[in-house]
């Protein structure tokens, strides 16, 4: 066993109250089919919804019943799919066919992400495969249904019809193509029938923590699967689901099926229980700890930890008594440092305590402790705790709460490197080191945010630039403005990363119209926030993005005048002098086209698509014997890419006749084979 489940074991053992909601969950499981298979579990922060979750687990183990939960780890449907799937595997229950597409749909992600002339769209679809694929189910062209919610209605045909031609030429397979555009509608059903096969007639029992943080994205797809729309679902399946709050409309068509349950803090009579349980019976102490607490379970199993319950005093808050009454110097500091980050091990303790030995002793403990809960590969506090250590601390000693996040800032910064997050194609593999930067960002704010929040502006461009509206950006803004609540004070961050996540709230909503001005104001934002003075290459990198953004909504002259503003900001721009070539081109006006495809191609050489566009410029003036050379000429630099899109483009309808013109494709068909 573990020690994550020895952990877990003890502190079961220990469980005392919510015994209503634990019946409940018993009957439920017990039965032949349960009589609620929607459970909702709903309270305040701290009132211990993780704990009885864990609870529930255990009885599910005891009772041979399979299980597996999720949380906020998960950030997409298909990402929660594959983590109960995981789970449900472990416990020698495989979801086979639903593993093995879901496979197919990594490597073709990965496959596509590494492409460099991917559409912009596509980084976008990827990191939005979520539960937005539930309102446009039934479309008549269901292939690029998520596409159409992704940009705006003034250019959904010209993009869409882009970005499947694109997928198609890549991957030439249309059952692929659509595992890309809607993995959420083609892996619903396998992971239904799978786990109806799992459930046989026995109970199978899906766990959903956390739903404050993941009931936007789960619960439309979910309520269709309770529909129906991806399979039957069988009725030995029930669902858990435990967040801070309950709206009783969102969950009307499955109302009569439902049980809600509102854990409360504990009672007088209920800490005084708990208390007994972990040997604390004095009644002054009961009296104080369940006064401190509020009867917050979290607090109450922090002011009763081990090694922490001592004299009958009053203090001032739930941490100094917790800290007080820690006798061991290194134990206190190790609790209270550990507070400062999101998340945590063994090495990142040994940074914060680099003068301690046994770094191992001293971990197990701290890991022991009720407040801690353990993820994945990582250890973090519970929030509220962390918010209380967080305060104490920073107001305890300003220089020590900067300094230690000066250390946790270079530590990261130093496994940043290691992962490659400094290296020039670093954007081509951001998931290695991006958990890595994310903590870096964090620390190094809180440690100097006055310092630190110029560059993060400069940071956020180049972000968008690689990354556009994805996952990525949103979890960036999410770290600022946890920064800023963790600091307290520096309005400015606060300001900032709460306008940041207004418009990112706002991209993401369902009306494409207000998703692309949310978009244009983003691009105000970050050109008005970046120093182009100071930072010229990346204040171009902005204008040339929102100038790409203007070209695919066909506001042609906006996008030449973003695309003027890029080269004046860094004349050896290339791909600012192409892309406004490409708008020119759109315009009829060829010559100016040609003029800047050819300053791109004297900035750098071996430029295929200048070398491309070139070409179609010059077909479009059905000037063959122009137009031939650079075509060759791109054709030599990227014959793959190419060869497949030729074809399909109409710019070079003029010239398909032409001997030259075939002799050229299949010259350079006959070498690709």
């Amino acid at each position: 066993m573990s020690l994550q489940k020895r952990l877990k074991q003890a502190r079961s053992d220990k469980f005392v109250g919510r015994e209503a909601q634990l019946d409940l969950f018993r009957r439920n499981i017990t039965a032949k089919i349960p009589e609620y298979p929607f459970l909702q579990i709903s309270g305040q922060g701290g009132v211990g919804k993780t704990t009885l979750l864990a609870r529930f687990q255990m009885l599910c183990h005891t009772l041979s019943v399979p299980q597996a939960l999720t949380n906020e780890e998960e950030k997409t449907v298909p990402q929660t799919m594959c983590r109960l799937a995981q789970l449900l595997d472990q416990a020698g229950h495989p979801l086979k066919s639903f593993t093995e597409r879901y496979q197919t749909y990594l490597q073709l992600q990965e496959k596509i992400e590494k492409e460099p002339d991917r559409p912009d769209l596509l980084s976008h679809l990827f990191s939005r495969a979520v539960g937005k694929s539930a309102v446009v189910v039934g479309r008549a062209t269901p292939v690029t249904s998520l596409a159409l919610d992704l940009v705006g209605p003034d250019v959904v045909e010209s993009q869409v019809s882009a970005l499947s031609g694109y997928l198609f030429r890549k991957l030439k397979n249309k059952d692929e193509v659509r595992l890309v555009l809607e993995p959420t509608i083609e892996l619903s059903p396998l992971f239904v029938a799978d786990l109806s096969r799992v459930a046989g007639a026995r109970q199978v029992v899906l766990i959903f923590d956390t739903f404050e943080d993941t009931g936007h994205t789960l619960l439309p797809w979910l309520l269709q699967l309770f529909e129906g729309r991806y399979g039957d679902v069988s009725e030995y399946i029930s669902f858990v689901f435990a967040g801070r709050s309950f709206d009783a409309h969102n969950w009307l068509p499955v109302e009569p099926l439902l049980e809600h349950c509102s854990l409360e803090p504990f009672t007088a009579e209920e800490t005084k229980t708990y208390l007994a349980n972990k040997d604390v019976t004095d009644q002054d102490t009961v009296d104080q700890i369940y006064h401190l607490s509020g009867g917050l379970p979290v607090y109450v199993s922090m002011l009763a930890a081990p090694d922490t319950v001592g004299a009958s005093q009053a203090t001032r808050s739930v941490v100094e008594r917790f800290l007080r009454n820690i006798e061991h110097p290194d134990r206190r500091r190790a609790a209270l440092y550990l507070a400062l980050t999101r998340r945590f091990d063994r090495d990142v303790l040994a940074v914060l305590l680099p003068d301690v030995q046994d770094v191992d002793n001293l971990f197990a403990w701290l890991i022991g402790m009720p407040f801690v809960q353990v993820r994945r590969d990582y250890w973090q506090y519970h929030p509220l705790v962390r918010q209380q250590m967080i305060a104490y601390q920073r107001n305890q000693s300003r220089n020590e709460f900067e300094q230690l996040h000066r250390s946790l800032a270079d530590y990261y910064n130093r496994q940043l490197v290691k992962r490659g997050g400094q290296a020039p194609d670093c954007w081509q593999r951001y998931v290695t080191w991006w958990p890595d930067y994310l903590e870096a960002t964090y620390h190094a704010l809180c440690a100097g945010p006055h310092k630190k929040l110029p560059q993060t502006q400069i940071e956020l461009a180049e972000l968008f630039f690689n990354r556009g509206f994805g996952a990525a950006t949103v979890e960036w803004a999410v770290t600022l403005n946890q920064a800023a609540d963790d600091l307290g004070e520096y309005q400015p961050l606060a300001r900032w990363a709460g306008l940041i996540l207004r418009v990112l709230g706002a991209v993401a909503s369902e009306e494409p119209e207000q998703e692309i001005k949310s978009i244009f104001k983003l691009f105000d934002i970050l050109c008005r926030s970046v120093n182009v003075e100071e930072t010229p290459l990346v204040g171009s990198m902005m204008y040339l993005s929102r100038g790409n953004t203007y070209y695919k909504q066909g506001e042609y002259e906006r996008a030449i005048a973003d695309y003027d503003q890029a080269i004046e900001l860094n004349p050896e721009y290339a791909a600012a002098y192409s892309n406004r070539g490409n708008t020119y081109s759109k315009q009829g006006e060829y010559e100016r086209a040609i003029a800047d495809y050819d300053q791109a191609i004297e900035l750098n050489p071996e430029y295929a698509a200048a070398y491309y566009n070139t070409a179609c410029a010059y077909a479009l003036q059905e000037n063959i014997e122009a137009a031939l050379p650079p075509l060759r000429r791109a054709l030599e630099l990227d014959p793959a890419n190419h060869l497949n899109l030729i074809p399909a483009d109409a710019d070079f309808d003029a010239l398909r006749d032409d001997s030259r013109f075939q002799a050229l494709l299949a010259g350079f068909s006959q070498d690709s084979h």
